[in-house]
Parts: C-alpha cells; structure tokens; sequence
C-alpha cells in the first residue's frame, strides 16, 4: 500500500498514545510534515516500509520529515530480516529528516537504508538521515542506532557483511548529514550502520557531506561498541566522517573503521575522518581506548584522518583523548592507507592527550600518512605517549612525512620515562619531530625511541642538524637549545657502571635534563632510552658525568639530547653528535733518568677513553712498594697524564679516576738509569815486595779514580794506573767509578810477600880459554826455590864457565825473585916472546936466546926446547939451530915462541995461488 500526501495531507500516519502499534509494508511520500508521525506511543514497530520511495522504490516522492518519535519509548525501526527493513530515503523537503527521534529514547533503529535506493547502491537523498534532538527541555537518550554488521552470505554463495543500517547519499539541502545528534541528546548508541558507503561497504556515488554531526550539549553518546569487533560503524565516503560542532559535549568514539571500506580493505576516503570543532567548556573525551575493541582505525582520509579545530580538553587530568587508534594503515595494521595528515590540531587545541599510559594499547599507530602524523598548530598543553609513528604493528617501515611536526606550539610533552609514556618514531621520510615557529617552547622529548628518520631525529627549524653556540644565548623554536657535547664514554669495572662524560655550553642558571640513548644503526638519532640526568648548569662551559647503571658493550654508539628547566616548560634540543663507547685502557710508557742520580725519568699515561686537554685528574701508583696518590695532574695538550721527577725503581698499580670511574693497569715500569757504577778490579793481588804492578778497571763508561793503602799510585785517575809495592805490611787498592751523581767501589786487599835472597859464590877461569870457571848459587825463600841463569841453566851452580858476567833469579813458591849477577875473570893468554943472535962465524957457537913474557897470571918460568939448561930467559953460547921457548904463569898457563939461530959465515980463503 502506498500512501500519499500529494493531495495536501501534512501526515500520513500519526500515532498518539498507540503503545505496541506496528506499521508494515507501506510506501508513504510526499506529505509536506511527516511521512509517519509517533507520539507517546511506546513499543511502536516499523518494519518494512518505504518512506520517501514508492512501493518498488524507483521513484522518490519527498516528505519533510519521515519517521517522527517524540516523547516515546522502545521503538524499533527495521529488524534483522531483509523484509523488515525500512527504505528511509529522499526526504529532502525542509529540514528534511529521514528519521527524528526527540523528548524520548530507548528506540532500536536496525538494518534500515537511509539515503539510498532500496539496493543501498544509489543515493535518493535525505537532508538528514536520523536526528536526535530534544523537546521543550526534554532529553533524547538510550536509543540504539544499529546493532552489528551481520555476517551473511549472498545468492551466490560468496560471504559478505551487511550493516545494521546503511545511512548514505544525505547530501541535499540543509545539514546534509548521516546521523545528527542535536543538543541535550545524550547516552544513544550509534553501531553496526555503514555510513557514507554503499551496501557492500565501497564507494556511495553521492555520501553524507556529514556522517555523523554532533552538535552543542550532546554528551555520553557512543558512537561504536566495544562489544564486539562487528559493532564498529564504517564511516567512510564522506566530506566529515565524524563532525563535533562548535558547542558539543564528551562522547565516545570507537571501535570505527572511518575512511576505509566495510572489509578493511580499501580506502573510502572522507575529506577528513573526525572533525573536533571548539567549544566554550572543552572536551573530556576519548576517541578511540585501550581496551579490546575500543580503538577506531582512521585511515585513507583525504585531508586529515583528525582535525582538531580550536577545539580544547576540559583540564589537566580531563583531557580531549585520542586512544589505541590505527590512523594511516589499514585494519591489519600492515597495509599502506595514508591519510593526508594523521591528527591535525589548529587554531589552538589545549588540553590534548595523543595516546596514554595507563594501559599498553593506550597509544596510537600513526603511520603510512602522506603528509605528517601528528601535526600541531599553535597548540598548548598537549601530551604525546604512547604511540609507534612511521612504523606498522610489526615494526616494519610505515613513514608518514615528519613523524611529528610542532608549530608555534607550548607546553607539548611528547614520551616520558615512565611506563608506557615513551613513543616509538621511525622510518619516517623526513624528520622524527620537526620543532618549528618562533612562539614554540616547552616542547620536551623524553625518553622516545626515534630511529631511521630520512632527515634527522630532531630538526629545531627544520633546516638540518644545527650546531651548537657558545652559552646559547639566542632564540627561536625551544630557543635553539644547544645539545651536549660527549667527551667519554666506557664501561667502568669497578662500580658495574658505564660513564658517560660530556661537556655542556647552555645557559647558566638553570637545570637542563640530560637524557642518553643508544643511537640508531645510523648513528644519528636516539633509539634505545638509557636514562636521564638532571644537572644545574652554573658555569659555561661545564663538564658532568652520568653513571648509566648497567654495562654498554665497547662500540655502542650513544646520543644525548638536553631540555631546559624553565618553572613548568621542558624545552629539548637535538640529538647530539654521536660517541661510541670505548674499552677503558691505560697505556703506560716510559723514559728513564737521563744520567744516573738524577731524577728526571718520566711515565706516560694514555688513556682510552681519551683524556681532556688541561683537566685535573687523579692519579694513583706505587713506587718501589710505597702508595702514591691521590696526585691531580692535569691532562697535556696531546690529552696525555705527564708524571716526572723520577727516580729509578719499580712503579706499578697505576690507577686513574676518569669521569668518576677508577681505571687500572696491570702495567710494571721499571725506571732504570741509563749506567749505573760497576766497576771491576783487573790486576794482580798477591804480589812481592817492591814490585809495581798495573791495574785496570772495567765499568760502564764512568770515569775512575785511585786510592791505596801500602804502597803508590803513578796516577790516582784514569785507567791503567801502576802501583809499588815497597815492603811487606797490609795493603789494599780500590777503584771508584763516577756516574752523573752515582758512585761504586771496587776494592781489593793485596798481599805483599817478602823475596827471597840469592847469593853466588865464583871461581875463575884459571886460564885463558880453559873454560874451567865456576858459580855456585846460594838462595833462601817460601818453599822451594827454582833458579834461572843468564845462560838459560836452573841449575843452583854452573861449571865449564868462560870468564864473564852470569846472572842468576831464584823464584820462590810465591812467584817472587831475587837476582844476583857474578863476574868470572879469566886471565889474558900468556904470550912467550923470543929473540936469538946468530953465531958470528961458523964454529964459533957465540949464538944466544933471550925471551920474555906477558899475560897470564903471577911469576913466569921458562923452558926451551933444544936449549941449554937451565931454562932462564937467556941463554948464550948457543949453538945454531931451532928453539922453542915456553913461558909459564902462576896458574901453569903457557906461551910458546920458536926462535932460529943461525950459524956463522965459514970464511974461507982462497990463496991465490
């Protein structure tokens, strides 16, 4: 049956105090007020019909308004089968709603088709598809519109999911919404319904400019359940999926897929996804929740998947929330469906949490987005916990654009140390958090995992890493804030503790939070929090050590960032240039005193981690088993430990407190003079009396000098010397060697022996050429005496001896001589000398013989040979003829001469006769 106001009727059926009444199976169009009209009637059910569609609903025959329930109760609108599903469509006259409830509630709106054919494929348009308002005062609440989607299956078989209502193609005149809930609605139940797509959940060839409208003093409202996966709406296809106006009240949204399909798995954009306007109270509400079901996924939205518009939380501890949503990826969490911006907060926006910490799903995955994730415009006051940016549910890469990107915004806390406040920011393609705009301060970065960002980690003015200047004086975005400078780094044994030292260059007079990271596999951003340390900077520059309580491995690259302390605003820097964590060795090298007894040798100490240039460190070492220390030295311009002024001997236990770490080495130096005395005694050290022996030393290049005790030096330095030993009696020599400053002594006592004596008795040579000399050595000594002679004999006497000078030298058992020299005369030859006269005439016998002698020895007797006697020296009357005459001296030594006498002449005469 199909009922029409063409003829003038303003409605068509009106029910007044008609509880439980049923209307079924009607086409009602073109009334000018109402298609159907309820008052006070409790228990109304409407099922089946066409409201604004003709009976086959090929044609749209526009009411003002079609279902109107005012001061009711329990209504149901539609039910689980298809053939009680009304067709609620092309109310576009007025105001155009195609259901209004007001002034009642507890009304169940199920599997309905507002705004479209009776295919739920084309639109045949309301202005408003349902409205919830109120009347003269009185509240509309605890309506349900929609249940679940309903798993069913097609006329071919395949699956496929149908929504509790299809609320699309309200886009005519006036409010052009899905869902309106006007003011003093409150606690209805928005879930199940398909809002903006079509039947299957994909594109609606003309949306809702609105899906769901909120306006001014609507609260407790839910739109979505957590009851169960299938009570989400899919809000996708709009201009807003969801729009808070200018005055509305807290109400919940969740488990939503807004600007994807009814499967999850293509985009349906919205222009934008949630639309949150300003207030005058503010907001103390969540969109999205930790729980099971609670969080909406918002993705593929063209604009923005949230937009906050000036629009504020209530106080510090009632915020407007955003929690556990998926904003950019798919229902998987995997797939790529970008929307332009993640969450977009302009125009203001205090009091805003992005994620939370009191549960671990509390926070976000803002990822895959083509522009930033989190972009915040001239906010205040918003917290950022709890969320993963740039990556999907896996960790894999999923970049927006900056990660987070901070304009002239204050007072924003994005991580924290405690649990559940840090956010995971990676992958993203340009920065992790981008601070930009002049008014920007207090934005504090704690404890966040930023990792593998395109551009950088943290990007103060978004032009690059910016370094630091001298006491930081100047202003911008979080003033610039210079970031700490690491010096060292290392593993401290003792304490279990890994030191880390740095250096800061901030404005004195404030504290600065110093917090450290292990940096990401490019060493230039803050992966893994370590910890914080807050510190009062006084001095510019000024030196800290952090004691990070567990142990980072030698190669451990770590960053650090700094927040000024400024009352209430934490205003953080960039990440600082990387360090890595060094292996604490101490290298110990040496040079010896240059000279002995001077105390000039040195010890160098190197460290790794280095040392700082003009630092005051204390030192520890022991000297020859003596403690040494605490002793400050101060590092020299090449970062070296300089300890000087010292002597010889073992140094050991070296010990240095570097950043607050005791730091040892197992090392030994032995400091040793280059020479150090030694000198040896070379000589003889028994010797005999008046003797003079040399003595040499031997050292190590010194210089000698001499002393003696029972004889004399030639000389009292320098080597050789020669020492006289005149007499018996207790002796002794010593050598000093000099060396620089250092002397030694070598001495030696000497003992003296007495010599022996020696005396020769001769015999001389008796005569000439005999040979018949004799010496005869007499000696007396230690033990027994050996003899030599001159001749080579060791013989005590020697016999056959010629006339001369022998020499004999006994040698007792102590090796010491005597000498002793004897002469041996021998007598010079006797010479016989004789002379004859011949006989003057023959026969006279007148001849003579005279003879003398020489040499020899004492008186001479002569003898001639065929002379008369008796043997005189003379002889006459001597016959002619040979003679030989004798000569014999005193020792029976002979000379021989041979004379001739001749005979005379015999004179003759001849007588003439």
């Amino acid at each position: 049956v199909e009922l029409s106001g063409s003829a003038g009727s303003s409605d068509g059926i009106r029910l007044f105090g008609s509880d439980t009444s049923k209307v079924r199976g009607l086409a009602l169009t073109n009334f000018s007020e109402k298609a159907i009209s309820i008052q006070s009637s409790n228990f109304v059910k409407i099922t089946g019909n066409h409201v604004g569609l003709n009976l086959d609903g090929s044609s749209s025959g526009p009411n003002q308004k079609g279902v109107v329930i005012e001061s009711s109760f329990s209504a149901k609108l539609g039910g689980l089968s298809v053939a009680e599903r009304n067709v609620i469509s092309g109310n576009s006259i007025g105001v155009g709603h195609g259901i209004e409830i007001v002034a009642g509630g507890s009304h169940i709106i199920l599997n309905n088709l507002i705004g479209s054919d009776p295919h739920g494929v084309s639109d045949v348009s309301n202005s408003v598809g349902i409205f919830l308002g109120e009347s003269g005062g009185t509240t509309t609440s605890e309506n349900s519109i929609g249940t679940l989607i309903f798993d069913r299956t097609s006329t071919v078989g395949s699956p496929y999911y149908i929504s509790s209502n299809l609320i699309s193609g309200n886009s005519g005149t006036g409010a052009q919404t899905g869902i309106y809930l006007g003011q003093s609605t409150h606690s209805n139940s928005i879930a199940g319904n398909f809002i903006g797509t079509d039947i299957s959940g994909a594109s609606f060839p003309s949306p809702n400019h609105i899906g769901i409208f909120i306006d001014g003093g609507s609260i407790d409202n839910s739109i979505g359940e957590s009851t169960s996966s299938f009570t989400r709406n899919v809000i996708s296809g709009n201009d807003f999926g969801i729009q808070f106006g200018a005055s509305a009240g807290a109400n919940s949204v969740r488990n939503n897929w807004i600007g994807i399909n009814g499967d999850g798995t293509a985009p349906v954009p919205n222009i934008i996804g949630i639309s949150i306007n300003d207030n005058s109270t503010g907001y103390g509400m969540i969109v999205g929740g930790g729980g099971t079901n609670e969080g909406n996924v918002i993705s593929g939205n063209t604009t923005a998947g949230i937009v906050v518009d000036g629009a504020d939380g209530v106080a510090s501890n009632n915020r407007l929330s955003f929690l556990g949503n998926t904003i950019g990826l798919a229902v998987d969490g995997t797939t790529n469906m970008a929307n332009g911006k993640g969450i977009h907060v302009i125009n203001g926006g205090n009091l805003l949490k992005i994620g939370s910490s009191i549960c671990a799903d509390c926070g976000n995955l803002i990822s895959g987005n083509s522009d930033y994730g989190i972009h915040l415009d001239g906010s205040n006051d918003v917290i950022v916990y709890n969320n993963r940016l740039g990556v999907d549910n896996s960790g894999n890469p999923a970049p927006n654009q900056d990660g987070i990107h901070v304009d002239n915004s204050t007072f924003v806390t994005i991580g924290g140390m405690s649990t559940n406040e840090a956010n995971e920011i990676a992958f993203n393609t340009s920065n992790g958090v981008s601070i930009v705009g002049a008014s920007s301060d207090g934005v504090d970065l704690s404890a966040n995992s930023i990792y593998r960002n395109g551009g950088i980690g943290v990007d103060i003015n978004q032009d690059g890493a910016t370094g630091n200047d001298l006491g930081d004086p100047d202003s911008g975005p979080n003033g610039i804030q210079n970031y700490p400078v690491l010096v060292q780094a290392f593993y401290c044994g003792d304490s279990l503790k890994t030191m880390i030292e740095y250096d800061v260059s901030f404005e004195s007079g404030f504290n600065y939070a110093i917090q450290f990271f292990i940096a990401d596999a490019d060493d230039e951003e803050g992966k893994t929090f370590l910890g914080e340390q807050v510190v009062n900077v006084t001095t510019i520059p000024q030196r800290f050590v952090y004691a990070h309580p567990s142990a980072l491995s030698a190669g451990t690259v770590i960053v650090a960032n700094a927040s000024k302390i400024n009352g209430s605003l934490y205003s953080t820097s960039e990440f600082s240039q990387p360090f890595a964590v060094e292996t604490p060795v101490l290298t110990i090298t040496s040079t010896d005193p240059s000279i002995c007894g001077t105390a000039d040798g040195i010890i160098v100490i190197e460290s790794n981690p280095s040392l700082t240039t003009s630092l005051d460190y204390d030192v520890f070492y022991t000297d020859d088993g003596t403690s040494v220390g605490p002793t400050a030295i101060a590092a020299d311009s090449n970062g070296s430990i300089i300890i000087s002024a010292l002597d010889s001997g073992t140094y050991n236990n070296f010990k240095m407190e570097i950043a607050g770490c005791m730091i040892a080495s197992g090392s030994t130096i032995n400091l040793s003079f280059p020479a150090v005395p030694n000198p040896s005694l070379i000589g003889s050290f028994t010797v005999c009396e008046g003797s003079t022996e040399s003595y040499s030393a031997t050292g190590n290049g010194g210089t000698f000098s001499w002393t003696i005790s029972g004889g004399s030096l030639s000389s009292t330095t320098g080597t050789p010397v020669d020492a006289t030993w005149p007499s018996v009696s207790a002796a002794n020599i010593e050598v000093t060697e000099q060396i620089g400053s250092c002397s030694e002594v070598a001495s030696h006592a000497v003992t003296i022996n007495a010599n022996p004596t020696v005396s020769v008795t001769p015999a001389d040579v008796t005569c000439n050429g005999l040979a018949d000399g004799t010496a005869t050595a007499t000696a007396s000594g230690s033990g027994t005496i050996d003899y030599l002679w001159s001749t080579g004999s060791t013989l005590s006497s020697l016999t056959g001896l010629s006339g001369g000078t022998y020499d004999v030298t006994v040698t007792d058992d102590n090796g010491c001589t005597a000498n002793e020299s004897v002469v041996l005369n021998e007598p010079s030859a006797v010479v016989a000398t004789a002379t004859a006269t011949d006989e003057t005439c023959a026969g006279f016998i007148d001849g003579t013989l005279t003879s003398s002698g020489s040499g020899g020895v004492g008186s001479y007797t002569f003898s001639w040979d065929g002379g008369p006697s008796p043997f005189t020296s003379s002889q006459t009357g001597v016959s002619p003829g040979a003679y030989t005459v004798t000569v014999t001296d005193g020792n029976d030594c002979d000379g021989v001469q041979a004379v001739t006498v001749n005979s005379g002449t015999l004179i003759t005469g001849v007588i003439d006769p």
